[in-house]
């Protein structure tokens, strides 16, 4: 009786975990809503200070160290809508998202905003540092800015000093800090910015230019131009060739389509079969680890094996080859046109 007694307690005491169980078994549901980020410090986020980058961009200030920094930000800085970092600048934010209807120099709000719902909905921190017109490792590359390469490789530079460099001197004289942007090329190419200062007309792209679709390089081709010259040299119908791999299927709009594969031109099957004195080997098919030693047991730096007039791969195969560096001259196996024997 005391067993039966301590099964029904038992039982009784695992129900309502198997009911929890299924009460969280949710159908799931999909939002596009935009959930609230709270942080305990938003002033110290890293997206909105740098104590580095605060104690350089702000001289003036005499900080020496990031404890003062920290300390002169949190109790005056952010409130004076100084800058704290390369990634956000209260007095741009206040300036492009009136929606936000924040009163102007309300700095310290925007802060807020930005951590806590702006950063997910999008929002951008600082145009100036956006990474469509600012991209560090297309900067500081040598073949793009040698000399800030220079600095920036010898050590002499941290990033903090090349970000601080870009907003204080660079951008006033049109440097190209990104291969998608030229502050020179949109001015050229688009008349009503060309009487902007660079700085406006880089504020424009990012908050209306790019909207507008327009082009932040000058040798970039319109789409509508781009379109136009594909519609007008582009063959309408690609037609199969004897050597073409043609497959036809139903795409996913319910309509017939062909797809050829191009055979390549180097390529020409004979059109009648080998004759009996052509001596054939066939590669066997691919292993799928690296083909490279089966493969030049038939092609070797002397050429096609001894005893093959014809080294065939295996049909409807793609060889895995890892070229050893260094090739010799003599491995170029790239098929050449052969003139074969006739039968006497």
């Amino acid at each position: 009786m005391k067993k039966i007694s301590f099964l029904l307690v038992l039982f009784l005491c695992l129900r309502p975990a198997t009911a929890q169980v299924a009460d969280v078994q949710r159908p799931l549901v999909l939002s596009d809503a935009v959930l609230p980020t709270p942080s305990k410090e938003p002033l110290l986020d890293p997206r909105i200070f740098n104590p580095e980058f605060y104690r350089k961009f702000n001289p003036s200030l005499g900080l020496t160290t990031d404890q003062e920094a920290i300390q002169q930000w949190t109790s005056a800085g952010a409130n004076h809508c100084l800058r704290g970092s390369f990634y956000f600048y209260g007095i741009d934010y206040l300036k492009r998202y009136a929606d936000l209807g924040l009163a102007p120099g309300a700095c310290d709000s925007a802060i807020r905003q930005f951590v806590t719902y702006g950063f997910n909905q999008g929002r951008i921190g600082a145009f100036d540092s956006y990474p469509i017109v600012f991209d560090f490792n297309y900067y500081v590359d040598v073949a793009n800015n040698p000399d800030i390469n220079l600095l920036y490789s010898s050590g002499a530079w941290d990033q903090v000093d090349v970000e601080i460099d870009w907003l204080q001197n660079e951008i006033a004289v049109r440097r190209v800090a990104s291969a998608f942007f030229s502050i020179g090329d949109y001015q050229a190419r688009y008349p009503d910015v060309s009487g902007l200062r660079p700085e406006q007309a880089l504020f424009q792209y990012v908050t209306k230019g790019q909207a507008d679709r327009r082009l932040g390089k000058f040798l970039w081709a319109d789409p509508l131009e781009w379109s136009a010259v594909v519609a007008a040299t582009q063959n309408p119908v690609v037609t199969a060739a004897p050597n073409d791999l043609v497959r036809s299927f139903t795409a996913a709009n319910g309509k017939p389509t062909t797809v050829i594969v191009k055979s390549p031109k180097w390529y020409i099957s004979p059109s009648a079969p080998y004759p009996s004195s052509v001596h054939i080997c066939d590669v066997p098919p691919p292993n799928a680890n690296n083909d490279w030693n089966n493969f030049t047991t038939f092609l070797t730096p002397q050429g096609v094996k001894a005893g093959c007039d014809v080294v065939r791969l295996a049909p409807n195969s793609s060889y895995h080859l890892v070229l050893p560096q260094h090739q010799p001259p003599q491995l170029d196996y790239v098929p050449e046109s052969l003139a074969l024997p006739t039968d006497q």
